[in-house]
C-alpha cells in the first residue's frame, strides 16, 4: 500500500481473518496521513478470542473507537 492514502477501509467479517493484526499494521500508514480516515470493521460473533475481540473490548474503554 505503499504512496498510498486511503479515507475509509473496511474489513468485512473481521472476527475471521487469520492475522488481522499483521493486516492492521500493513494498512495504519494509509490511514494515519488523513486526520479523518475511518477504518470500519464488519463481522458476525467468532467468540472471546482474536485480534479483533479485543480491539471491540478496548472500544469500550477508548473515545477514540466507537461501537
Amino acid at each position: 500500500m505503499r504512496g498510498f492514502t486511503a479515507q475509509c477501509v473496511c474489513i468485512d467479517e473481521a472476527a475471521f481473518i487469520p492475522h488481522l493484526d499483521v493486516i492492521l499494521q500493513a494498512i495504519s500508514p494509509t490511514l494515519t496521513r488523513d486526520k479523518n480516515a475511518e477504518l470500519i470493521f464488519t463481522t458476525t460473533p467468532a467468540g472471546k478470542n482474536g485480534k479483533f475481540y479485543n480491539i471491540y473490548k478496548d472500544a469500550e474503554y477508548n473515545d477514540e473507537w466507537y461501537i
